[in-house]
């Protein structure tokens, strides 16, 4: 455990230098390093970014791969964003915008919170309160399969793809029926999806039509997925593929930070704002006999 002093609440570019000299230091020690799981910073994002690149300018060669070979493709490291923060996030967007796009393409007509409201979802789960947008159960009774069958009835194409993906990231992780090559390809259908839609983002804005010009603003508003999501999402959710694919045994929960969040967050409870280093030590250990004892 590596414990550095903070400057602020976000994680900063010298936090990320630190990370990557930490890593070049376990990969000399030869520590085989799958990835790195973090929270939603944007600092963070550098290594979606890399990802999706590589992914975008090899497409047609990716295309060609299966699971396992797309783990030795040449980028940085795999990216954990963490799934919770990614599924947070697509419902408050979804609850809080008036409108949104289920399709990036222009011509395509728009829905709102209205519709998931009309599916009898209550209105606690799509409440667009700010104090609520990281309650960690209400992503779980918005992106299910129940919801999606819902939807289904109702005809509604352009909400079930809306849906669809955090769906498909959520079931892979937490249902008990799923068998492990179900849960890959939902991870690798739920990331096509999204490839789809990110390379028709970036063709819509990039067209430099007059309607993109005179209201690109607008648009990146309105977009049902912004860009920085869309990369995280690809890369956690081929990057589970990958690890459920090549590992014999596999919790879930570390494929991102929930865990460590909950127990750093025992830690700060214990210290009661005493963070020095021997009291961060004290905590932790009390915190460990504390999950055992219980």
């Amino acid at each position: 455990i590596c414990v550095i002093s903070s400057t602020s609440g976000t994680a900063t570019e010298e936090i990320v230098a630190k990370i990557e000299s930490f890593l070049s230091i376990l990969r000399e020690k030869e520590f085989v390093i799958n990835g790195i799981a973090t929270d939603g910073d944007g600092s963070y994002l550098i290594y979606s970014r890399l990802l999706v690149e590589y992914l975008y300018t090899n497409i047609f060669d990716v295309l060609q791969m299966n699971v396992l070979e797309l783990s030795n493709i040449p980028h940085a490291v795999w990216h954990f964003s963490d799934p919770f923060h990614l599924a947070k996030r697509d419902r408050y967007r979804k609850v809080s915008l008036k409108l949104f796009r289920c399709s990036p393409l222009s011509n395509v007509p728009y829905t709102s919170v209205n519709y998931l409201r009309a599916l009898g979802i209550p209105d606690y789960i799509l409440t667009p309160d700010k104090s609520k947008k990281m309650e960690d159960s209400l992503p779980l009774k918005m992106f299910n399969y129940k919801i999606l069958n819902k939807i289904l009835r109702t005809e509604d194409a352009g909400l079930f793809i809306a849906m669809l993906p955090t769906t498909l990231l959520l079931e892979a992780l937490h249902s008990k029926t799923l068998r492990r090559s179900q849960r890959i390809d939902g991870l690798l259908f739920g990331a096509c999806i999204i490839l789809i839609y990110n390379l028709t983002t970036e063709y819509a804005i990039n067209t430099q039509t007059d309607y993109y010009l005179e209201n690109r603003n607008t648009y990146l508003r309105e977009i049902c997925f912004t860009r920085d999501w869309c990369c995280e999402y690809i890369s956690v959710t081929l990057g589970i593929a990958i690890l459920l694919a090549s590992e014999k045994q596999l919790h879930l929960g570390v494929c991102g930070t929930h865990f460590l969040e909950h127990y750093f967050g025992s830690i700060r409870r214990i210290s009661r704002g005493d963070n020095t280093h021997n009291r961060f030590m004290k905590s932790m250990k009390n915190v460990l006999l504390e999950r055992i004892l219980t």
